[in-house]
């Protein structure tokens, strides 16, 4: 992995030797359900048009397939394709646009901002 990192909004872009794309450095909290199973909160911490990094409080299995959904964009089937230590690498079934994804920062920078309106002076 290189050491630059191109900061854009929310996110850090780093380029990774063996990808193609670039990555995005994110911390959102996303939904995922796997067929018949109840909903599960997950964090979403990096993304890219064609998957994305995230963490669960299950163990989920390699070659499981799951809906997400992830702030600012429609809901994804992908399916994981590694597990480490509570965290998952998904492939999307199909990729996201780079013009979805920008939208996708924009909603959720500006959903942050709002948040941080509200709560402005209710904290000592």
């Amino acid at each position: 992995m290189s050491a630059v990192a191109v900061q854009t909004g929310m996110c850090a872009l780093i380029p990774d030797d063996q990808r193609v794309e670039m990555r995005r450095i994110v911390n959102l909290s996303a939904y995922a359900r796997e067929a018949g199973s109840a909903i599960l909160q997950v964090t979403i911490s990096d993304l890219t048009t064609n998957g994305c990094r995230l963490t669960a409080e299950i163990d989920l299995e390699p070659a499981t397939a799951l809906w997400l959904k992830i702030p600012g964009l429609t809901p994804r089937r992908a399916v994981i394709r590694w597990t480490e230590g509570g965290e998952a690498g998904c492939e999307f079934d199909s990729a996201i646009t780079e013009e979805a994804l920008i939208e996708a920062a924009a909603a959720t920078q500006q959903a942050a901002a709002q948040m941080r309106h509200r709560l402005k002076g209710r904290f000592g």
